[in-house]
């Protein structure tokens, strides 16, 4: 089952904030992606991380 996003926001400290169309909101903690590398390298510049982050049409995540 997927759930609609209505709103998400990428932090520096490679975290976001999401809130889901049921009123659901939390914070999620990519770190562990980002330290792995290879293809997640572009990420570990933080302003990247922030600066591309965004939501699939229709707030699928």
């Amino acid at each position: 089952m997927l759930y609609e996003i209505l709103y998400a926001e990428a932090h520096s400290d490679y975290t976001v904030t999401i809130r889901w169309a049921d009123g659901a909101q939390g914070t999620v903690d990519f770190t562990s992606f980002v330290a792995r590398g290879k293809v997640f390298e572009p990420m570990r510049d933080a302003l990247f991380f922030v600066r591309e982050m965004w939501v699939l049409p229709r707030g699928l995540g």
